[in-house]
């Protein structure tokens, strides 16, 4: 046998032992990546990229508006698929009190009363004015058109130029938020009784009271679970209300009521309403263990988040999924 011949034998041999050892390495990588394909993809993976979007839509949206928010991801029950849930904010009106502003929406123009002071925070504000025979603002609250009773915000700036008792913010008989004598924040809502009438009120009262002489952001907010009020982004005074809004045919939403006026100047309304979206179905097949509530606070990081258990038919199997930062699934 020629050297040439042995040579050739040799890397016919090594060649044969590369192709064992590649195909080896494939038939590896195969079953690992249909693992993987199997966990990724299909049923589960459409689970788990429907929460993984409402978890990123509530915080993106607590984040821009400064507001808490919520997802629930809620069990499968007769028969029907499991859901996830958001909880939205949604911009009703802004009033700014520029002069000739014009509202988006013919039906929440304001009528403004008082007088224009230039000087506000943002631009233009509205003063008390001395002979002040009207609200500072009076917007007409259509109950149908405008339903609280998921929640809501109302976000404006005050500053009080002197410490006595006055309503801040009132809706009809329902909605109050008021200063007393001594200059304590005093709030009320009457919620919604199951029959549709008005029932118990949740009452706030602040413990401090507010400074005089400079620019505070004041917020009333029902958020579906609580009620509460906050101060340049602290919060003040907090009561349980897990019942809606009562609302009724005519209500008046007002700044700085004529027969309680604020002694100083207000600027900028903001308001919002907590509107849950539709529930989006997870798959068939996909369940949760449990019914899980993930809330967001103000800056869209979730609070103390619990883990949610996905339990997946076709595998007989259950996992956990964990929220992250900013609502990342992990």
């Amino acid at each position: 046998m020629t050297r040439s011949t042995q040579t050739l034998q040799t890397q016919r041999g090594f060649t044969l032992l590369e192709m064992l050892v590649v195909v080896g390495v494939l038939s590896v990588l195969l079953g690992m990546g249909v693992g993987f394909l199997r966990r990724g993809g299909g049923e589960r993976g459409a689970a788990v990229s429907a929460i993984a979007g409402q978890l990123r839509a509530a915080s993106s949206a607590a984040r821009s508006r400064g507001l808490p928010t919520e997802v629930r991801i809620t069990p499968s029950l007769d028969g029907l698929p499991a859901t996830v849930q958001s909880l939205e904010l949604l911009p009703v009106t802004v009033v700014h009190f520029e002069p000739r502003e014009r509202s988006l929406d013919a039906s929440l123009a304001p009528t403004l009363g008082g007088d224009d002071e230039p000087r506000g925070r943002f631009g233009h504000g509205r003063r008390t004015a001395g002979d002040q025979r009207s609200a500072l603002l009076r917007i007409p609250v259509d109950r149908k058109a405008r339903d609280l009773r998921g929640g809501f915000v109302f976000r404006f700036d005050v500053k009080l130029e002197a410490r006595e008792a006055c309503t801040l913010l009132r809706l009809g008989r329902s909605l109050e938020l008021g200063i007393d004598t001594t200059g304590l924040l005093r709030g009320r809502m009457m919620q919604r009784d199951v029959d549709g009438s008005g029932g118990a009120a949740a009452v706030l009262a602040a413990p401090v009271p507010l400074p005089t002489g400079r620019w505070l952001t004041i917020e009333l907010v029902h958020d579906g679970a609580t009620f509460w009020c906050a101060v340049d982004g602290r919060t003040v005074a907090t009561a349980d209300a897990r019942s809606g809004l009562y609302q009724q045919d005519g209500d008046m939403l007002e700044l700085s009521p004529a027969e309680s006026p604020v002694a100083g100047v207000v600027d900028e309304l903001q308001w919002f309403a907590y509107v849950w979206n539709e529930p989006v179905r997870l798959p068939v097949g996909i369940d949760v263990t449990k019914l899980v509530a993930i809330r967001f606070d103000a800056t869209g990081e979730a609070v103390a988040p619990p883990a949610i258990g996905l339990a997946i038919a076709q595998e007989e199997s259950t996992e956990e999924l964990k929220v992250g930062m900013g609502g990342t699934l992990q």
